[in-house]
């Protein structure tokens, strides 16, 4: 039902690019392009990635065309799931020239390496502190939780604190039963009206076999899982855009960047 309401999208004879195709979705996609007769194409049959890490807070990443020609990227958006959202990018760019734009290698990379500066994009783990670290990333899904939980098992650290904060709407349970069981929880809630009350998410977190405490304010889990910490230990925040934006200047007026 997702796949065919996003379908909707498909204009007669525009290209479309599809970044993470499925034999479920897949199908739902081509026969609406087919009906509209626009060309489409998968992402992942274009280009491949040959290697990633991380360096200086970025992502580097190598990139090899059908031809095998290899091409090297550095993102200034860390988070190992832009290794899928730069193939749909280049997927699309190479649509765009077909179609007579200019754009030139040199544009791609620059674009590429400060991509969330230019955009103003932000939580997407995106390290606001250190000693211990501090990352703060938008996951407020369970697909979004499934990638989190990726870019944690790369990640080296002694302790993990997450706090988290969600909405009512979301499927609060089946996200706190993928979260770690071993990490210690800051269980809080952004100022708004949607928000789900620290207490209720907290209780629903002991249910899911999670340990920690709940706050009324983010500024208040903040400081306690920093005065916990070790700095050898990572912070996540993490269940709410709305959370990551409150935190989010938060850490950027601290001055000792800690």
């Amino acid at each position: 039902k997702i796949a065919f309401e996003k379908a909707g999208i498909i204009k007669a004879g525009v290209p479309v690019v599809i970044g993470e195709p499925t034999e479920a979705t897949l199908p739902v996609f081509m026969q609406k392009a087919q009906s509209e007769g626009a060309s489409l194409t998968a992402a992942p049959d274009k280009r491949s990635i040959l290697h990633y890490e991380w360096k200086d807070d970025a992502l580097l990443v190598q990139v090899a065309n059908t031809s095998k020609a290899v091409s090297t990227y550095t993102l200034d958006l860390p988070g190992i799931y832009q290794l899928k959202n730069i193939l749909t990018v280049l997927a699309s760019i190479e649509q765009l020239q077909q179609q007579g734009w200019q754009i030139d290698q040199q544009a791609i990379v620059q674009g590429l390496a400060s991509a969330g500066q230019l955009t103003g994009l932000f939580g997407r783990w995106q390290k606001i502190g250190q000693h211990p670290t501090v990352v703060i990333d938008v996951a407020h899904n369970e697909a979004g939780i499934r990638q989190l939980l990726k870019q944690l098992r790369l990640t080296t650290y002694q302790k993990l604190h997450i706090i988290i904060g969600v909405v009512k709407d979301k499927s609060v349970s089946q996200m706190l039963s993928l979260l770690p069981k071993e990490a210690d929880y800051y269980f809080t809630k952004a100022q708004l009206p949607r928000a789900l009350d620290e207490h209720d998410l907290f209780e629903q977190g002991v249910a899911a076999g999670l340990r920690g405490t709940p706050y009324a304010h983010a500024a208040q889990a903040l400081a306690a899982a920093k005065a916990r910490a070790t700095k050898e230990d990572l912070i996540v925040i993490c269940g709410s855009i709305f959370l990551a934006a409150e935190i989010n200047p938060l850490a950027m007026n601290d001055p000792s960047g800690e």
